[in-house]
Order: C-alpha cells, then sequence, then structure tokens
C-alpha cells in the first residue's frame, strides 16, 4: 500500500529495510519462543494427542514461519545494501529451512492420525493448508533466487529456472486443492458449513487457500510464462490461463459473504 499511494516512497525504501529486517526478527523470535517451549514440552513428556490431531490443523505454526520467511526474503530480494541484502537472504533461507523441515514431521503426524481414523468433519479444511504454506514457500524461493543471483553474482536468474520454481509449488497447490475438494464434498461439508446454516469458525479456514491460490496463479503467469515468453501479456491465452485463479478468487470472495452471514449473525 505505501509503494502504491506514498509518492517517491521507493526513493527512499533503503531506509525503510533495516526496520523491516527488525520487525521480522522480532516476529521470528517471539515465534520461534512460542513453538519450541510448546515442541521441547512433547519431546520430553510424549503428550501429543494423535486421536484429538486427526487433521492438518498443527501445520499453522509452519504457516507462521513462512510468513516471517518471506518477510525476510523481501529485503533480501529487493535491497541493493549488500549487508541488508545478505541478512534478508540469511534469515528467509533460516525460516524458511525451519517450516520445510518441521512440514515433514507435522504432515507426518497428521496423515498417519488421518488415515488410522479418518479426518475430522471441522478441521476437515485443514486438508488445504499446504496451499497458503506453498505460495509463501514459493514467493520465498523466488525472492532469494532473485536476491542471490542481483546482488551475490551479479546476474540475472535464468527464466526458465523461474518457470521451474513456479510450476513445482503450483503443482503441489493444485495436487492438495483436488484431494482437498474431493475429502471436503464427499463428507458433506461445503451442504453443511458453507451453503448450510451450521456454524463452524473453522469453515473461515477456506478463505486463506483461495486468496493464496490466485496470488501464486499470478507469480506462475509472470515469472512463469510471460517471463519466458510463452504467453504474451494481456493476449487471449493470457487471459485463458488467468480465468481458474479469477474464478477461485471469485468464489472465495463469494464464500467470505456466505459464512460471515453465517456464522455472524445472531441467529
Amino acid at each position: 500500500f505505501g509503494a502504491v499511494f506514498v509518492p517517491g516512497l521507493w526513493n527512499v525504501v533503503e531506509y525503510l529495510f533495516p526496520g523491516a529486517l527488525l520487525a521480522f526478527g522480532i516476529t521470528g523470535f517471539y515465534a520461534l519462543k512460542i513453538f519450541s517451549e510448546y515442541f521441547v514440552r512433547i519431546l520430553l513428556k510424549g503428550e501429543f494427542d494423535f486421536v484429538a490431531n486427526n487433521n492438518l490443523s498443527q501445520m499453522i505454526a509452519i504457516f507462521a514461519f513462512t510468513m516471517v520467511g518471506v518477510g525476510f526474503a523481501g529485503p533480501g530480494a529487493m535491497s541493493h545494501t549488500p549487508a541488508v541484502s545478505a541478512v534478508g537472504l540469511f534469515f528467509g533461507i533460516f525460516f524458511a529451512a525451519i517450516a520445510i523441515s518441521l512440514a515433514i514431521v507435522k504432515m507426518t503426524l497428521g496423515l498417519k492420525s488421518i488415515l488410522k481414523q479418518g479426518i475430522s468433519l471441522e478441521a476437515a479444511p485443514s486438508l488445504w493448508i499446504m496451499i497458503p504454506i506453498m505460495t509463501l514457500l514459493g514467493i520465498t524461493v523466488i525472492r532469494l533466487t532473485f536476491g542471490v543471483f542481483h546482488n551475490l553474482m551479479s546476474a540475472h536468474p535464468s527464466p526458465a529456472l523461474l518457470f521451474v520454481i513456479t510450476s513445482l509449488f503450483l503443482s503441489i497447490e493444485i495436487m492438495f486443492g483436488l484431494v482437498g475438494w474431493a475429502v471436503l464434498k464427499r463428507m458433506g461439508y461445503f451442504s453443511k458449513f458453507v451453503r448450510g446454516s451450521d456454524k463452524s469458525a473453522g469453515s473461515f479456514s477456506l478463505i486463506c487457500p483461495g486468496v493464496a491460490f490466485f496470488v501464486f496463479g499470478m507469480f506462475f503467469i509472470a515469472f512463469g510464462l510471460v517471463k519466458n515468453g510463452l504467453v504474451e501479456m494481456f493476449s487471449i491465452s493470457y487471459f485463458v490461463f488467468l480465468a481458474p485463479f479469477v474464478y477461485v478468487q471469485f468464489i472465495t470472495v463469494l464464500t467470505i459473504f456466505r459464512l460471515t452471514k453465517i456464522n455472524l449473525s445472531s441467529n
């Protein structure tokens, strides 16, 4: 918002990056403190409840770490000051590594419980949490790629490499999207909590994946297709590729209005 609405802000953006790094550092430290206290307790006492965690809600912690990582990667990619860029790149990699490592652990634990006893109805939307996680990790990798090439190698990243990166993360998102949709539909989740009248605070977790899918779709089109000359900007084919992402975003907007009406009404 600042870059769009504050005239000349980009001319002084280098002065803002150290403050951004500090803010993300405080946020990241706080996130690590909260999670480490919980994780150490689980490791020491073995109190993890596999029965109650037959979903992927545990992935929310990974979502938080990816948010911090993508934040650090921003100055890492955009700053022209070597020290600022290096700090951003390092901690972007640091928090991305934490997120990926924990995602493997949490995904394994969650799927073990799900495969053993099935997923709980109200927590079923957690199957889609990998979509925003993949969006954030994908953007982090893209930013880190630009930062490393521009500031450490004095070169430009290959468009072909960007095509591979964006295609990889988008493919994972589509896979989780289709699997999650099939499960939610088969369980009757949409008819119960979206089109029906049943209230569930967890139903709002349907919104973030829709937004994240659209966001990374724009990265795929811009860096994966347009930058490689596969699609011309604003051509017919451009809008054909854009259509499914716009459709998902449109459905997401309708859904949030429906959920707000259902869950926040006084009835």
